[in-house]
């Protein structure tokens, strides 16, 4: 398997040219501490889901507010995991 550089450039956005390369070197040397962080957000997902899902959700008062609450919620979710994804392995 190789390992191909594949960043989000918010990472890099702020950084003058000659810290990219350290910056990018130092977020793959610590992607297994990313994955961590990962596998935390899709339990988060899960659990939302679920949540959403239950027959208790039905019974909210505000039940439309609350399906754009979690809708939002998975969102935010989603775009940091974006950011998570150092490193594609082919």
């Amino acid at each position: 398997m190789t390992q191909q550089r594949q960043l989000n450039q918010r990472w890099t956005s702020s950084c003058e040219s000659d810290e990219i390369a350290e910056v990018e070197n130092r977020l793959i040397a610590n992607a297994d501490l990313f994955l961590l962080l990962d596998k935390i957000l899709v339990q988060k997902l899960e659990a939302n889901s679920k949540i959403r899902r239950s027959r208790d959700a039905y019974d909210k008062p505000a039940y439309s507010e609350f399906q754009a609450d979690c809708n939002a919620y998975e969102r935010a979710l989603e775009e940091v995991r974006s950011y998570l994804k150092i490193i594609k392995e082919d």
